[in-house]
Formats: C-alpha cells, structure tokens, sequence
C-alpha cells in the first residue's frame, strides 16, 4: 500500500501542467487583433465577434446572437480596452477564469508574452514557438528592408498606438502623438520637433493637419488591427505596414 501512494505521489509531482486542449476548446476572441495572437498561439478555430471589417473594433457592441457563443466558451480572448468587456464582465456573469486578457501591441515581447499565455491554456505550447519564430525572423528581415531603403535615419513623428511597431521596426522616433484629436496648441507644439514623416493610425487617424503645416512632411497611415487590405494575421499586419513605410521607394 505504501508503494501505491508513493507511486501517486510522483504522478502528481511530476505530471505536467494541465490544459484544456485544443481539441475540445471552444475559443471567442473579441476582435481581428485578438484572433490573429490566438492564431498566433496556435489556436485554429475560434469565432470572432467584431467584424474584420470594422474600422474601430474596439467600439463593437454585444449582439443577441453574442450572448450564446460567450456563455458557451471556455476561453474568451480580449484585450481588455474593448467597450463590450464591462458588458461580458459584469452584465453576463462571465466566470473570470474563462476570460484572458493579452496585451495586444506590435512590440516583440509582449506578442510572445501574450501568445505563451494563450498557448499555455490551450495545450498549443510546441505550435506557439514555431509561429512566434517566423515573427522574429520577419521583424528582422522588416528592419533590414528599412536600412537598405535609406528610411533608418528619417525622423518620424508616431501616433500613440503605433509607437510599438515604430520602435520594433528601429525607426527614428522625433515624437509621439495622439491619441486623442489634435487640438491647435498640440499642433503648434509638434510642429517644433523636426520630422520628415508621420505615422498615423489608419483606424482613427489624426494627422491631417500636422502634415498640411510642415511643407514637405509625408504621412503614413498604419494599422493594428487585421482587415484592411486582406490583413488576416500579425505576420500579415506587419508586411501591410512595412510596404507602406517603403512605398514609392
């Protein structure tokens, strides 16, 4: 008897770390952004709530049809700035451990913190790594496509939300803007910082008028959220920004 507790005492010690498993998770992520880490994470199915479409996801409102799918999940995704998460939190009684909340940003660590965490709950671990090694390579061939360019050394102003992907990319940050709407006095304070570039948020874009006051400034309009232009994943969004930052070079 003795030997059979001992036996089910190494089990226990030495099992490993228990997951859902991805073949009988059921996944709603609430956006492109968060499907694209779950996808990222290794995850293959899931259903999406904001449309691809939408031009401000985070805005999405919680539909009838909605309620279902959430109170069947096991794993809901967000990235916890969505308008519909007080909603799911509160108002649907969600069980908490049912919902993760990722930090959705282009920088490189963050995207490997949030997709472990994903993989981790849905047994996708060995899938996760493979995926967030072709990010790694594609951020380095993104930077050396940008060196070879001659766009290393233009001073660029960024918007709030795109400052990740600046940074990762090793662009020439001058300033940060946003992210709320340019007011007169933003505009004026801006325009003392010497820039070549802008980088705005293609979601809600801004920068109208800083590029009309500084003669000769281009503006570029990036995105985070998959959709546009036929962005269905991270890798996707990525190339997206890269070639529009080299266009017409």
């Amino acid at each position: 008897m003795k030997i059979i507790y001992k036996f089910i005492g190494f089990l226990i010690v030495f099992l490993p770390e228990t997951s859902i498993g991805q073949e009988n998770i059921s996944v709603v992520v609430t956006s492109s952004w968060t499907a694209a880490y779950a996808e990222l994470a290794g995850i293959d199915s899931y259903s999406v709530m904001a449309p691809f479409e939408m031009q401000h996801p985070s805005e999405y409102e919680l539909q009838i049809e909605d309620i279902k799918r959430l109170r069947e999940a096991d794993l809901i995704i967000c990235g916890g700035y969505e308008s519909m998460m007080n909603k799911i939190r509160t108002g649907l009684q969600i069980d908490p451990e049912r919902i993760l909340e990722i930090k959705t940003d282009y920088n490189l660590d963050n995207i490997t913190r949030s997709v472990h965490s994903i993989a981790k709950i849905a047994g996708t671990s060995n899938k996760a790594e493979k995926n967030l090694q072709h990010i790694r390579d594609l951020f380095i061939e993104s930077r050396e496509k940008i060196e070879n360019a001659g766009l290393r050394e233009t001073p660029v102003l960024a918007q709030f939300f795109l400052r990740s992907l600046s940074e990762e990319l090793k662009l020439n940050i001058a300033g940060i803007f946003g992210p709320r709407q340019l007011e007169a006095f933003d505009i004026g304070e801006l325009m003392q910082i010497d820039f070549k570039m802008i980088i705005d948020n293609a979601h809600n874009p801004s920068a109208k008028p800083l590029a009309e006051s500084k003669k000769g400034a281009e503006i570029v309009y990036l995105i985070n959220f998959p959709g546009v232009g036929g962005t269905r994943t991270l890798e996707d969004v990525i190339r997206y920004n890269v070639n529009m930052l080299l266009k017409n070079r």
